[in-house]
């Protein structure tokens, strides 16, 4: 896959919620005429609608990725700072459920589907895990007595925290309810971590 230029790159993530749809996803003939471009030249970027999304949807796992990193004050507890990037990732996600769909159709696919959550796991995942691996050092994230978080959990627990945040946003939208209101993925946020506390 060759890298569009930025002019089509920035339409085509435009497009996003139209090109991720789950029912009848358009193919690169279709995008073809949504972008006003010659499916040649699609193309020449594109081995086909699967490397399209690839594509569409590494950009979003960057972009929200970048979201969480400003959300990110390193000064403060691994309790808050978990918080703030959790929410932070709810309310990216929150403007876009449509990436929470993409997400979950690229788990179960193979080959370029396959590049994207390696991606996701190496930005995000990699960043929840540093987050949690700081509170698990310092005794303020873990858990109870009985089941205390321990290194090797750390993983699991970034990636549970990463699905709770996908089929929240998705629930919602199912729902029909306002998937952007801010006490949304404040409170999301906060149950997470508050579960995770050290105790």
């Amino acid at each position: 896959m060759r890298t569009p230029p930025p002019d089509l790159a920035g339409r085509l993530l435009d497009a996003s919620a139209e090109l991720l749809r789950a029912d009848d996803p358009p193919q690169l003939a279709d995008v073809a005429r949504l972008m006003g471009v010659a499916r040649a030249t699609l193309y020449y970027y594109f081995a086909g609608r699967e490397d399209l999304l690839a594509f569409i949807l590494a950009a979003h796992v960057r972009e929200g990725g970048e979201v969480m990193a400003t959300a990110d004050d390193e000064a403060l507890p691994a309790p808050e700072r978990l918080r703030a990037v959790l929410a932070a990732m709810c309310s990216y996600l929150g403007a876009r459920p449509f990436v929470c769909t993409g997400l979950l159709t690229a788990a179960g696919a193979g080959g370029r589907m396959h590049e994207v959550l390696a991606a996701n796991d190496a930005v995000i995942g990699a960043h929840l895990r540093r987050i949690l691996q700081e509170g698990v050092n310092a005794g303020t994230l873990g858990g109870t007595a009985q089941h205390n978080l321990d290194a090797t959990d750390v993983a699991d627990v970034a990636n549970a925290a990463m699905g709770a945040v996908l089929l929240a946003v998705l629930g919602r939208a199912a729902a029909t309810l306002d998937t952007t209101e801010p006490a949304f993925a404040t409170k999301v946020a906060a149950r997470i971590v508050d579960g995770l506390r050290a105790r």
